[in-house]
């Protein structure tokens, strides 16, 4: 027999209902659940992050404690004074520095040893050309007397090379001023003087005097500074130059009366013609009578017939020169 048609549709419409209200209360169930789970595993695992984070740091701060520790050590380690032998590094860094200065230090010598030897042999070399060129005027006076043309060019040349060595001289004094011999500042300050360049003819005869270390020297660059004053002007300096050559000799204990007596009559040879150019003819001719006293003490000879004619050649010329003469 079978049943009423409805009736059943109704029972398996209300199963269904059941069965979507049991579905939906189960994946409720079971999504509450999975967020339980979900909280809890995130709260295990922030809590292991902390416990990780904290485990990290505090390995951090004890590494760095370590590392402070150890940088502490060492700054009281190099703070300690130590001795500098005891240190091979600071040996050896010492060594090649001192290796090094020696070794700049020893070219350096030998360079500028090889320089002054030859400047000072550039300027012996100088001297001796000017020394000699006033003899070559005189002969090419002599010889070209009649010749007017040729000596004016012979005589400029010979002036001009004058000119030029004696620049040449002074500045090789000047790049070498310790290297200088008293005779080499007396004969560039008289090649000077010969050309009328007084600018620096008394540093060099002051310079001079400083490092002579022999009456004949000395004697030299004295006479030459008289004649130098005298030149400009002061006549009083000059004799004072002049007078201070003839009394030089207790200085050097010098007892010989020949050099006294022939050094004395060629400083007042030169005293006199000094007074003579300033018109100062009455000093000059007795400077000169002094000095041919002189060489009547002396012993007879070549030397002395030499001297005696430097004198009466200079009284000649004041003679027959008189009109220069002021007093």
């Amino acid at each position: 027999m079978m049943g009423n048609p409805q009736s059943a549709t109704n029972h398996l419409n209300e199963n269904i209902d059941w069965l979507r209200i049991e579905v939906q209360n189960r994946i409720q169930r079971v999504q509450q659940s999975l967020k339980q789970e979900f909280y809890a595993l995130h709260k295990n695992a922030v809590s292991h992050q902390q416990e990780e984070i904290a485990v990290i740091k505090s390995e951090t701060e004890e590494r760095l404690d370590t590392i402070k520790k150890e940088v502490d050590a060492l700054q009281i380690e190099v703070m300690q004074p130590k001795a500098w032998y005891k240190e091979a590094s600071t040996i050896i860094a010492a060594l090649a520095v001192v290796f090094s200065l020696g070794t700049a230090m020893a070219s350096y010598i030998q360079v500028d040893s090889q320089n002054k030897r030859a400047a000072r042999g550039e300027l012996r070399g100088i001297i001796q050309r000017l020394i000699a060129l006033p003899k070559e005027n005189a002969e090419t006076l002599t010889t070209y007397k009649n010749n007017a043309v040729v000596l004016n060019i012979l005589s400029s040349n010979i002036n001009l090379e004058y000119v030029l060595l004696s620049s040449q001289a002074v500045e090789l004094v000047n790049r070498i001023p310790n290297d200088i011999s008293a005779p080499e500042y007396v004969s560039i300050s008289q090649a000077l003087i010969n050309q009328g360049v007084m600018t620096q003819v008394p540093i060099f005869l002051d310079a001079g005097l400083k490092v002579s270390k022999d009456i004949n020297s000395e004697l030299a660059l004295l006479r030459s500074y008289g004649n130098y004053l005298f030149l400009t002007g002061d006549i009083n300096g000059g004799r004072k130059k002049y007078q201070s050559a003839t009394n030089i000799f207790g200085k050097y204990s010098v007892t010989n009366q020949y050099f006294i007596e022939s050094s004395n009559a060629h400083t007042e040879i030169a005293w006199a013609n000094s007074e003579y150019t300033q018109g100062k003819c009455q000093q000059a001719k007795k400077l000169l009578k002094t000095a041919l006293e002189r060489t009547l003490k002396l012993p007879q000879g070549d030397w002395t017939d030499n001297l005696k004619g430097q004198v009466t050649f200079s009284q000649n010329y004041m003679e027959k020169n008189s009109q220069s003469c002021k007093s």
